[in-house]
């Protein structure tokens, strides 16, 4: 999924702000064998990542299956809110600009440009989730924190939504929307972490509870 995002993304900026960084979108942009350097990079890693990609829908099925399934659907819940909320702010806000280049093109592009970004968010964030997890896992073992990295990924994907649902709000300064978004990704990641924390503590105890059973019989 992480390599799929990357490829759409690269061809969808290749196309868009001819660069494959929004921090240097001028950095391309006069270079028409740089762009189409880009564009075939994008569609290599893309093809890739498809043939590549059912080892991260047996991985996602298998954590959907669990008791707690839908607290690994999270990253495609922020994105979903992120893009909704940017491009409502953007439409009807006053004042309010996305300063993200590669996103303001893709909005002004029109619903195909923005269809296919919200691919490539989607795919790059439940990616980055997926590989959040195997590094929990290789780090701590399956236990209770095999997910901490997961949940830290939440808390920062978190706060772009989160400051932009209180910027759109008008409650405060740019200030205080930073502050209110670096707290409230501090919480929500918090809270990722303790659901998923007791749940594996419950899944443990179930399987100890299993064992024990099996060994008197």
């Amino acid at each position: 999924m992480l390599l799929t995002g990357f490829g759409i993304y690269w061809i969808l900026s290749s196309q868009v702000i001819a660069s494959f960084t929004v921090l240097m979108p001028e950095l391309l942009r006069e270079t028409a064998t740089g762009t189409t350097l880009v564009f075939v990079t994008g569609i290599f890693v893309s093809t890739v990542g498809l043939w590549m990609i059912n080892v991260d829908l047996d991985e996602l099925s298998a954590l959907l299956f669990r008791k707690d399934g839908w607290m690994f659907t999270i990253p495609l819940l922020l994105v979903s809110m992120d893009i909704s909320l940017t491009t409502g702010g953007l439409t009807y806000g006053v004042g309010i600009v996305e300063l993200n280049p590669f996103v303001s093109a893709a909005v002004q592009k029109g619903t195909g440009t923005l269809a296919a970004f919200l691919i490539a968010y989607m795919a790059l964030s439940q990616g980055g989730a997926l590989l959040a997890i195997s590094a929990g896992r290789f780090l701590f073992g399956r236990g209770t924190g095999e997910f901490l990295p997961y949940s830290l990924v939440c808390g920062a994907a978190s706060f772009g939504p989160l400051s932009n649902l209180v910027l759109l709000t008008g409650l405060g300064e740019a200030w205080s929307t930073l502050l209110a978004g670096a707290l409230g990704a501090s919480l929500f990641g918090t809270w990722v972490y303790s659901r998923l924390r007791f749940s594996s503590a419950d899944r443990a105890l179930g399987s100890n509870l299993t064992e024990e059973k099996r060994s008197l019989l």
